[in-house]
């Protein structure tokens, strides 16, 4: 067979029989055209998938099912508890683009309790785009934006308890869950960009996390907020990486107590990650326009720039 190019699309169905104890999962994929290829065949797809059960326990681990046809079905016997959701290409074990039947419910359960790192910050993705643009779509037509739903806040707080787990939790992996798409992602999915909009529909979730979940991002912060020698390992960088998310949360009131949060944390930074993640609330903190601070606060990111041998910002103003 001749290299295909493109990218499939994967649509994921699934069904359960309480009676026979038996979940389905319907797997079909369709390849749009490209020139000189207008029609594709079927790419053998491997989709590892695994099956949680309402209690947030795996029913069935994760295996790879081989998608070769353009629609194939697989039956899981066995599965007790009820319908179970089912977590698609963990690992992302396929170049492809997913479309399923998930609801908002089940990418918060996703989100709280998926055992796969990569599709519980899949899941998280999904879940905070949807929140940002209804914000989104609700602040265009003068309206006050929804508040977020609780299955949506139990999801955040769920990663954040997972982020005290000091074994088997991949903390780089939990801090992008935790952390909001980008603005850029997001307007992708509008059909007319209001960016203006989108700004502000996105800082309303953070801050509305921030507020809800303040006491378990301090909770976090605290427990990782750890003076100990600079170490390059995926356990010392997932650790920071989550540290400094949760500081930026804590960050959003601007208040006083957000100000010694992060002056505490940029004198104490032994790296260049930890310093710019401080240095990024203070700033936020101080004032949109370096030329208009204080000398006083000046000094930290004079500070910086020194230490590290970069270029002022422009017009900065040395203190």
């Amino acid at each position: 067979m001749d290299l295909q190019a493109g990218t499939p699309v994967v649509e994921a169905k699934g069904l359960y029989d309480a009676a026979k104890k038996m979940y389905s999962l319907t797997l079909s994929q369709h390849t749009a055209g490209t020139v000189g290829q207008p029609s594709k065949l079927p790419f053998h797809i491997p989709v590892r998938v695994g099956l949680l059960g309402r209690d947030g326990k795996e029913v069935v681990p994760s295996r790879v099912l081989e998608l070769k046809e353009a629609s194939q079905t697989f039956h899981f016997e066995g599965v007790e508890g009820g319908e179970p959701v089912p977590s698609l290409l963990r690992g992302f074990s396929a170049p492809v683009r997913l479309k399923t039947q998930q609801t908002e419910e089940d990418l918060a359960f996703l989100m709280a309790h998926d055992t796969d790192s990569f599709n519980r910050w899949e899941a998280s993705q999904k879940l905070a785009s949807q929140a940002i643009l209804a914000a989104t779509e609700a602040l265009t037509e003068g309206k006050t934006p929804a508040l977020l739903a609780p299955t949506t806040l139990e999801a955040f707080r769920a990663v954040l308890k997972a982020g005290l787990d000091t074994d088997s939790v991949d903390k780089s992996l939990l801090a992008y869950a935790l952390s909001l798409p980008k603005e850029l992602t997001l307007m992708g999915e509008m059909d007319v960009m209001r960016p203006v909009a989108l700004h502000e529909g996105r800082e309303y979730v953070r801050k509305t996390l921030a507020v809800a979940l303040k006491a378990e991002f301090l909770q976090v912060y605290k427990a990782l907020d750890q003076d100990v020698p600079y170490a390059v390992n995926p356990e010392e960088i997932g650790r920071r990486r989550q540290k400094n998310v949760c500081m930026s949360y804590l960050c959003t009131s601007k208040d006083k107590d957000a100000v010694t949060l992060a002056s505490s944390a940029f004198k104490r930074a032994t790296c260049m990650a930890d310093s710019i993640a401080a240095l990024a609330c203070l700033a936020s903190s101080f004032t949109l326009h370096l030329v208009w601070l204080t000398p006083t606060e000046r000094v930290p990111i004079k500070h910086h720039f020194l230490t590290f041998s970069l270029p002022p910002p422009r017009n900065f103003v040395p203190g």
